[in-house]
């Protein structure tokens, strides 16, 4: 057996030793990025930031949130890659808030635009649908949401506080920031700093914007005055039927709606400063913040997880303030319907007066067959309103008598001799379906006089 001896093996000489390396290299991680995520929210608040719908009455503020650097690094994108025939960038940003819904109307028009920060008319064109959705409809005066509401109901003092909470949760934000600019130049952390920076640069720009009308609100084209009520039905995918009543000057002036990009020296200006800054503090989102001190990447996470909690409430809160400014206007969901017909003569009789579909024309919108039995039905709820509105201005009219009239003639056009039997059961179905839709509107007129009378008491 051969003899092995020490030296014939690579050991080395000494005992094992280490040493730290000191690395100042720049790295880049994947976490990092968190700071830039995808985040719906940004783009509404962004949009809204432009659009500032309710302007005349609170400034939203636009917070810091995970993502809120992106729609402006986008848009920069846009606008150096962009046609020169292009519609501008900030407009295809605001559109984001924007939502064309496909109507059914007796104009010219087959889509209107919903803000969707415009939460009073948002939350009735989503409203709860019942078991029964398919025969859900959601009636909205669309007078009363433009002008009467408004010269209504005033902001007073009771919404200030709300006002004020909006301008102290952007405050918030910016002190935050500053706070973390100061300490990174105390800790001599230079990555924190420029972070901290190029975010307060952002917030600066997202300041001065709140305060400037960057977008307007046209209308093109003339438009003609007509007393007549139009309408627009918008059948939801999920279920329920919306239908939007007003004066053709007031449907035609809200489909009519366009956005236009103030170009004036100074919305330029504050447009590309809010696009850099924004830009660049995605960048540095992802090149400082792996590279900055634990507890400084941890007072940005603070930053970021505040803002995101802050334009929440925000939220809350210009929802509250818009209900207060704009005041209530005139809606009515009929619901709970068994058939269609049902809830197509509820809301054409029952309803309030301001919201009756009375003169809407079902068959020519497609929305029933073009069946004789459903022409004398619109001709028998024709012939109802016609009497309600002659009751209500001069009274005198036995209703009762009246609007069993006007019931026994549609049964006698639809159940002649022939008729086929099946039509002649859904005849009678829609005359007891009228009845019960009359007797329960008369019995809620009936309650609605008695509440004024006594309000009225009450006040003598």
């Amino acid at each position: 057996m051969p003899f092995f001896r020490r030296r014939d093996f690579p050991f080395p000489s000494g005992g094992p030793s280490g040493s730290l390396k000191d690395d100042n290299d720049i790295t880049f991680d994947p976490l990092a990025v968190a700071a830039v995520l995808s985040n719906p929210r940004a783009d509404r608040s962004a949009a809204r930031l432009y659009l500032q719908l309710d302007r005349n009455d609170y400034k939203w503020p636009h917070t810091m949130m995970v993502g809120g650097t992106l729609p402006p690094m986008n848009t920069l994108v846009a606008h150096l890659s962009m046609n020169v025939t292009s519609i501008h960038p900030a407009i295809t940003m605001c559109g984001i808030d924007i939502k064309l819904i496909p109507v059914r109307s007796d104009m010219i028009f087959k889509e209107f635009p919903v803000n969707n920060s415009n939460y009073r008319l948002n939350d009735l064109v989503e409203f709860r649908s019942s078991e029964l959705a398919g025969n859900d409809f959601m009636v909205i005066n669309m007078d009363d949401l433009d002008s009467k509401a408004r010269r209504m109901h005033k902001l007073g003092m009771g919404p200030w506080p709300g006002r004020i909470l909006l301008h102290l949760i952007g405050l918030a934000n910016g002190i935050l920031l500053l706070t973390g600019v100061a300490f990174s130049v105390l800790t001599a952390d230079i990555w924190a700093g420029i972070l901290f920076l190029f975010y307060a640069l952002h917030w600066l720009a997202s300041t001065f914007i709140s305060y400037t009308q960057m977008i307007r609100i046209d209308v093109k084209g003339n438009i003609v005055e007509d007393p007549k009520p139009r309408y627009a039905v918008y059948q939801r995918p999920e279920g329920g039927t919306v239908i939007f009543k007003g004066r053709k000057e007031t449907l035609e002036r809200w489909a009519r709606e366009t956005m236009e990009f103030n170009k004036t020296p100074k919305i330029v200006f504050l447009h590309w400063f809010w696009m850099i800054s924004g830009t660049m503090a995605a960048t540095a989102s992802v090149a400082c913040m792996v590279n900055m001190r634990g507890y400084m990447q941890l007072g940005f996470l603070a930053v970021l997880l505040y803002s995101s909690a802050a334009e929440i409430v925000a939220t809350q809160i210009s929802r509250r303030l818009q209900a207060a400014s704009r005041g209530d206007f005139s809606h009515q969901l009929v619901d709970g319907n068994i058939t269609r017909t049902k809830g197509i003569i509820r809301a054409t009789i029952e309803n309030p007066t301001n919201c009756r579909l009375k003169g809407l024309n079902w068959i020519a919108l497609e929305l029933l067959p073009n069946w004789p039995l459903y022409e004398e039905m619109l001709r028998m709820l024709a012939r109802i309103n016609d009497l309600q509105d002659e009751n209500e201005r001069n009274g005198g009219v036995d209703m009762e008598a009246e609007v069993e009239k006007a019931i026994r003639m549609f049964t006698t056009e639809t159940t002649k001799p022939g008729t086929d039997p099946a039509r002649i059961i859904l005849a009678r179905r829609i005359a007891d379906e009228t009845r019960d839709a009359w007797a329960a509107g008369s019995g809620q007129q009936i309650k609605e006089k008695e509440r004024v009378q006594t309000k009225v008491g009450a006040h003598v």
